[in-house]
């Protein structure tokens, strides 16, 4: 399976958002943001010589490199990606993941071991060893170079300057230990370089003169080069393109130079802007920043891809006031002082959030065939940018940035788009960051909470208004990537739920006091002053809502009313159910508040979070229930009747065996030999009824029952077997085992978890044998089941 990576060229404080080069199939690293070397990263890997892991996404970019790794670096940038298949040699590298990578580069002179028979693999290599591997794998000879032998760091050091293979590593620390990210840099400048090779040498002892020879690249190939010498990318990625020829990505933007593999672009460099701002800049700031130029022979202003309006070249003079760009836009001017063209490129900041969700599909190499994207909704219908100001309403994503759970929770993304100038297209999309804040002050242009005041991005949906301050009404406030507040909701006060059951009223001096016994969410009860009766606004068993006055004095307001005398129907992790006469669904969150008589005329009252934690309840006698987009919020439950909970152990049993007893308490009950979940064991029933009226006269698997207060068994049902389970009952005939196989009225394979069982022909004991114990046998009667083939247990009734 091949890891290839997109690298994204970002722009400043938009890095994390706004990707210059949109094109490529190739998939982003998790840990990209931490790659301090990208193009070297994004080029070895888009040629499969540096990869990530396919398991966990990441680079590793931090990472010491191994020496078996450089091996592989080194062996796939000579063209042998799959390296030798001759032995290395080394003791320590036989069975080792890099062997024949080591192979490869042992037998080619690039790497030795040390001197013991061992190579150390995992070892991790300096700066020095790696470009000394990389001098080697360009055709430099250790001995005619003088860097095999005691001085040959110094002396590869030398090489290393005048060949530039640490060019781009700030700080090239060549004794330290090299990371990968770096191995990656040096390996794409050692695809950079020229290869060599040595004449027949002159002169004598030490001053022989081997004429170190360029290669001539006679194939004509300068995809790197146009300098007719033989680069090592161009003899070995004779595909491998570094086009100089400047394009641009959605929103205008130059690249200075794009790295194909064939037609395929693997990453773009941006060409550096003269100038970039983040805020709302004038004509005149422009003017003075380029240096004041005198004349503007070619102008272009784009805003989010298309032609901007209202700033032109003639706005590019001194003290001009007109601005361009704002707060969460990123404006870049391209100056060419030569041409005298002036590039004005904006690229704003919107903000959706997250409605749908789809995940990635897969190829059956376990590629990715397409990739996983969002969909979304408005923050605001009259914000900048809506829904319906989109062409697609879809963003495709590398990795995992999204998930079904940011449909769910309407995550707040800001994005970026390009334009047609009709319709918009989004190019990038990363969850806003967002804080709780109460506005103590505001203007049109900024706002102040906790002493910090917060200025609005040009694009941004709404505003704290001037209720909000007098109402200190606290906010969910969403910053853009430069910190600009770019949308804000309201935080609604919780909604709690409360059940009335009982009242009594008290006159006194004061007036009447009404008091409620209330039922509250965790099933506890306390009792209250409410401001008003019942009746009035409530009646007992509604589910109310209340909140608590100043006075310390209960405000109750009904949210679901009673339905009285009807049949609740509600199913352990079924979806759908009924509470009176209302029909609603449950989830995950549903609160259930059930009351109970376990002694006549004594309430219990039980609290359950969940469809799946709440048990089958068949009737009552008044419920009520409260929605909240489509899913019931809390349910209430009044006098419920709770049946027996069903078991689902499986359970194999046999008459053979069976016994009646009589005890005390159990009173008369019956035993049966049988095996529960896998465990050899008896189960005792409520008479033989229970069993009897399904198993007849033979043998059979149960798969639900349900016991009274002693734990005997009062119901029992035959096992459904699951899906991709086969289950058969009462076969007759057995044929021993023969090379992994044994038939009953088919053959079926077995393995080492195969349970096989035998029952006694008259007590009805059950033992678990080896299958090689089993005898072939025309009248034994067999009850097995078997998953995809293969025999799960077996139970055989001996003749």
């Amino acid at each position: 399976m091949r890891t290839f990576s997109k690298i994204l060229s970002l722009v400043l404080v938009l890095a994390m958002m706004v990707g210059l080069c949109a094109f490529g199939a190739t998939a982003e690293f998790k840990d990209q943001d931490q790659i301090e070397y990208p193009e070297a990263c994004a080029v070895l890997n888009g040629i499969e010589v540096l990869l990530g892991d396919a398991d966990t996404g990441n680079f590793r970019p931090k990472d010491g490199l191994k020496r078996a790794e450089a091996c592989v670096i080194l062996a796939k940038l000579l063209g042998n990606p799959e390296g030798s298949s001759v032995a290395s040699g080394f003791e320590d590298c036989a069975g080792h993941w890099g062997e024949k990578y080591i192979a490869y580069c042992a037998n080619a002179g690039i790497v030795s071991g040390y001197g013991d028979g061992n190579f150390g693999p995992n070892d991790k290599l300096t700066g020095s060893a790696f470009t000394l591997m990389c001098l080697r794998a360009l055709g430099y000879d250790p001995a005619k170079e003088n860097i095999g032998g005691p001085e040959w760091e110094i002396q590869t050091a030398k090489l290393v300057k005048q060949l530039g293979l640490a060019a781009g590593i700030a700080g090239f620390d060549a004794p330290a230990e090299l990371t990968r990210e770096q191995a990656a840099q040096i390996a794409l400048n050692t695809l950079l370089a020229t290869e060599v090779f040595y004449g027949a040498g002159s002169g004598t002892g030490d001053d022989v003169d081997w004429g170190r020879t360029r290669f001539a690249n006679n194939a004509a190939v300068e995809n790197i080069k146009d300098d007719d010498y033989l680069q090592l990318a161009e003899e070995y990625f004779p595909t491998l393109v570094k086009d100089t020829h400047p394009t641009a990505d959605a929103f205008g933007r130059d690249t200075a130079y794009t790295w194909k593999l064939g037609t395929t672009p693997i990453y773009a460099a941006a060409a550096e802007a003269t100038k970039t701002y983040t805020t709302a800049v004038s004509g005149g700031t422009i003017y003075t920043d380029l240096g004041k130029p005198a004349a503007i022979s070619a102008f272009e202003y784009l805003v989010d891809g298309a032609a901007g309006t209202g700033f032109t070249e003639a706005n590019i003079v001194s003290g001009n006031k007109t601005m361009v760009g704002g707060a969460g836009a990123t404006t870049e001017v391209y100056y060419d002082a030569a041409a005298k063209s002036v590039k004005i490129v904006v690229v704003n900041t919107y903000v959706l959030t997250v409605k749908t969700f789809t995940a990635a599909v897969l190829d059956a190499d376990g590629d990715v065939a397409t990739k996983a994207y969002i969909g979304f909704a408005d923050t605001d219908p009259a914000g900048p940018l809506t829904v319906a100001d989109l062409a697609e309403n879809k963003f495709s994503f590398d990795g995992d940035a999204f998930s079904k759970g940011d449909a769910l929770n309407g995550t707040v993304v800001l994005v970026t788009a390009s334009t047609d100038g009709s319709k918009y297209t989004v190019q990038s999309a990363v969850a806003a960051e967002s804080k709780e804040l109460t506005a103590t002050s505001r203007t049109d242009t900024s706002f102040v909470a906790d002493g910090t005041t917060y200025k609005y991005s040009a694009k941004a949906a709404n505003k704290v208004e001037s209720g909000d301050v007098t109402g200190k009404l606290e906010k969910t406030v969403y910053l853009d990537a430069q910190g600009n507040v770019i949308y804000l909701t309201g935080i609604p006060a919780p909604v709690q739920y409360a059940v009335p059951l009982a009242y009594a009223a008290d006159s006194s001096l004061d007036g009447t006091t009404y008091n409620v016994r209330l039922l509250m969410p965790d099933a506890t009860t306390q009792d209250v002053v409410a401001t008003k009766a019942v009746g009035d606004g409530y009646n007992l068993y509604d589910i109310v809502t209340y909140t608590v006055n100043p006075a310390g004095k209960y405000v109750l307001t009904t949210a679901g009313a009673a339905d009285t005398a009807t049949t609740a129907d509600i199913k352990t992790g079924t979806v759908s159910f009924t509470a009176g006469s209302a029909s609603s669904k449950a989830n995950a969150k549903t609160i259930f508040l059930v009351v109970t008589e376990s002694v006549p005329g004594v309430a219990k009252y039980d609290a359950y979070t969940g469809i799946s934690a709440v048990p089958t309840i068949t009737a009552q006698s008044g419920s009520a229930l409260v929605e909240v987009g489509g899913y019931a919020t809390i349910v209430f439950i009044n006098k419920a009747t709770i049946p027996a909970a069903a078991s689902t152990d499986v359970i194999f049993v046999t008459e053979t065996g069976a016994s009646a007893a009589t005890d005390a308490t159990k009173k008369d009950y019956y035993t049966y030999n049988a095996v529960v979940n896998g465990e050899i064991t008896k189960i005792e029933t409520a008479g033989a009824a229970a069993i009897a009226p399904i198993a007849g006269a033979g043998q059979l698997i149960i798969g639900q029952t349900t016991k009274d207060g002693n734990g005997l068994i009062v119901t029992a049902a035959e096992w459904t077997a699951p899906t991709g389970i086969t289950y058969v009952k009462k076969v007759t005939g057995v044929t021993a085992a023969a090379a992994g196989v044994i038939t009953f009225d088919t053959e079926l394979t077995y393995n080492d978890d195969t349970a096989f069982y035998t029952i006694a022909p008259v007590t009805g004991a059950i033992t678990k044998v080896d299958v090689a114990e089993i005898a072939t046998s025309a009248t034994a009667t067999v009850t097995y089941y078997a998953k995809g083939g293969v025999l799960v247990a077996a139970f055989i009734q001996l003749p």
